[in-house]
């Protein structure tokens, strides 16, 4: 589906002058109240759609990164241990193959 500006409302004179209608294209002369209620209708639901669509985009888009920053502050303590016990491990191995070999 295109995204327009989200600022476009169309005018009443734009939908009823509008050469896409099925009103016009069949050579009425003027679409009936239905017609132009049914043509607002789809443009607003349209409208409302993207709006949605852009305003849940940014939401989740801040909130997935509010999550992201709050889970590595809290699975960076448990990282930076078990680092430091692998470094340490790796380190006594060093020094016990060094002395071992002397």
């Amino acid at each position: 589906m295109p995204v327009q500006s989200s600022k476009f409302i169309p005018t009443l004179t734009q939908i009823v002058g509008s050469t896409d209608h099925p009103a016009v294209l069949s050579g009425s002369v003027a679409p009936s109240q239905a017609q132009i209620q049914k043509r607002v209708l789809e443009l607003v639901h349209l409208q409302l759609d993207q709006t949605l669509e852009r305003q849940l985009r940014e939401v989740v888009s801040a909130l997935a990164l509010a999550h992201a920053h709050t889970l590595v502050q809290q699975i960076r303590p448990a990282i930076e241990s078990a680092v430091q016990k692998i470094v340490a491990q790796a380190v006594r191995e060093a020094l016990a193959q060094a002395m071992a070999q002397k």
